[in-house]
This record gives C-alpha cells, sequence and structure tokens, in this order.
C-alpha cells in the first residue's frame, strides 16, 4: 500500500499509524528480498521502502555503520519481531527485520542490493 497525501507536508502521525499497521500484520505481506515503497516525498524524488532481511542476505549479522550506504540514503527505523527499533551505527541486523529506509529514488537499486543479496554490501 503507497501512503498518498497532496499536501505539503505528511504528518508524521500518518507515518506512524501506516508503520504500525504494517507491524501488525494489517497490510499487504512481503516476502524477504522484495522491497515495498511505503511512501513518496517531495514529488516522487525520495521515498520510504521497506525491506525485510532475508536469511541468505548478506547484511545479516552486520552494524548499520558497516553497511556502504549510499549518499541520500538513511535507515530510519527497524521492525524486530513485533518492536520498533531506532537504529544507531551499532545496530546489528538479523534475518526477518523490517528495514523502514528513506532514499531518494536515484539510490533505490543501490539500497535494493545493499539490503538483499550484494555480495560486498559492507566496508571492507
Amino acid at each position: 500500500m503507497l501512503l498518498a497525501f497532496s499536501g505539503g507536508r505528511i504528518p508524521i502521525a500518518l507515518i506512524v499509524m501506516h508503520i504500525l499497521s504494517v507491524d501488525l500484520g494489517t497490510d499487504e505481506e512481503m516476502s524477504p528480498g522484495d522491497m515495498m515503497t511505503l511512501l513518496k516525498l517531495r514529488r516522487g524524488r525520495y521515498s520510504l521502502v521497506e525491506e525485510d532481511i532475508a536469511a541468505d542476505s548478506s547484511v545479516v549479522g552486520r552494524t548499520i555503520a558497516d553497511l556502504d550506504l549510499p549518499e541520500e540514503c538513511v535507515i530510519v527505523a527497524i521492525i524486530r519481531r513485533g518492536h520498533l527499533i531506532l537504529p544507531h551505527g551499532d545496530t546489528m541486523l538479523q534475518t526477518g527485520d523490517g528495514v523502514l529506509a528513506l532514499t531518494s529514488t536515484e539510490r533505490l537499486q543501490r539500497l535494493a542490493e545493499i539490503l538483499g543479496k550484494s555480495t560486498r554490501p559492507f566496508r571492507d
């Protein structure tokens, strides 16, 4: 489900309500490795997306700081076993984590590669 809002600013309560509806299973199901766009901002230039981390993803067991995230991309929350986590650099990703990220449209594919089955998603 994609949230749409015609005004200039998205109320934070609307975003939180949507995140909670996804967390409670009231939204459509997604498979690990499938990135879902939850919200488009600034006339589609930016997106709030969710990616469920698959068991075979190369980011499992890695920290946020280890990820080679592109500019204009930030992980804003992780949904883990029904709890919302506000991540920091030392937050470790686990199988089944729902990763919420805000990214520019130009960086969306790179983010999907990093969180999916990419062979080099972290810094050496």
